[in-house]
């Protein structure tokens, strides 16, 4: 979901990638989010 907002592939730069994964962490955890990236 996060690379299809921004329009670019997940291996964003460290910033871009910390800030989304905070966001994310909110909403859903984090491994959660990395298992589906991975895949």
């Amino acid at each position: 979901m996060a690379c299809k907002k921004g329009g670019t592939p997940f291996r964003a730069p460290p910033k871009t990638q910390t800030k989304k994964i905070t966001i994310f962490n909110n909403k859903k955890p984090i491994k959660t989010l990395l298992q589906k990236h991975l895949r």
